[in-house]
């Protein structure tokens, strides 16, 4: 699901030297499929597009992670959060981040309308990073 980053497009991570990793760039292991780290990809696009373009619309940001989502989900509360990060919540806490009700993970729906504009999204900014950028990109 990992869409390729921005050094798949050869561009080196923001205030970094070319080659050289950002510090804490995330906490999953390489994907065997790509041999990179989709979160850290993610993130290093996240730092990149808001140097040249400003903030990341913010309905694609998780709420407790406040990253961008990678795979979106609908829980029972009615928000969305990222899979990963809404089940670890609910592994430590077991209720709803926002209305404090139980909720367990087998619930969660996938989000396939705000997966769809986070692709779309994310596919633009890379094109806009790779070009060079030139005028601002719509915020969502």
């Amino acid at each position: 699901k990992a869409a390729a980053g921005p050094r798949a497009l050869g561009l080196p991570p923001p205030e970094q030297p070319a080659g050289r990793p950002l510090k804490g760039a995330g906490h999953l292991p390489p994907t065997a499929a790509t041999g990179t780290d989709p979160r850290g990809a993610a993130r290093q696009l996240r730092q990149q597009v808001q140097q040249h373009f400003g903030a990341i619309p913010p309905r694609y940001l998780d709420p407790l992670s406040l990253e961008l989502m990678l795979d979106p989900v609908t829980a029972p509360d009615g928000h969305t959060y990222d899979r990963d990060s809404l089940s670890q919540w609910l592994l430590r806490k077991g209720v709803s981040p926002i209305t404090h009700q139980p909720m367990e993970a087998d619930v969660l729906v996938p989000d396939t309308a705000i997966a769809s504009e986070i692709r779309e999204w994310r596919a633009r900014m890379e094109a806009l990073l790779h070009t060079g950028g030139g005028a601002s990109p719509p915020v969502g």
